[in-house]
């Protein structure tokens, strides 16, 4: 008798500090986690176990709540958004949240020193475009003959 109580208090206190089995642990994945707006993400669910797991996902743009597994979601302004994903099974639940980060869309623009040119004659452009990406800036120009 005295050997199965000590079997069960090592037993007890193997399980009060390691999870239970069956204990949900929420994850996911996302691609792309930022980009310029509009910015469109797809979420890969990696909680375990995923039998019996339902899911409630919180995108951070005001919509939802989603109860899809696998979800995507549009994120059309500038911003962080903090997504949240809480899965339940049975009586275990966990919570998992990543940041996605929108950058502004670029404003694309350009002065010219000269309007009004003469064949033969020399126009200068300049850029006054916005990056919406913090980081270097690369230009393509084109007159739209070939030049």
């Amino acid at each position: 008798m005295q050997q199965l109580r000590w079997i069960l208090f090592v037993l007890f206190a193997v399980l009060s500090v390691h999870p239970v089995f069956g204990q949900v642990v929420a994850g996911f994945n996302a691609s792309p986690t930022s980009g310029c707006a509009p910015l469109v993400v797809s979420f890969t669910n990696t909680t375990s176990p995923s039998t019996g797991t339902t899911y409630v996902w919180n995108m951070g743009n005001g919509t939802g709540p989603i109860t899809l597994v696998n979800p995507g979601a549009t994120y059309l302004t500038a911003g962080t958004y903090t997504v949240t994903l809480s899965a339940t099974n049975g009586s275990s639940s966990n919570a998992y949240s990543r940041v996605i980060t929108v950058h502004p869309s670029p404003v694309v623009n350009f002065t010219a020193s000269s309007t009004t040119i003469c064949p033969g004659g020399q126009v200068t452009f300049t850029s006054t475009t916005t990056a919406g990406v913090p980081g270097h800036v690369t230009y393509l120009w084109s007159s739209g003959d070939g030049y």
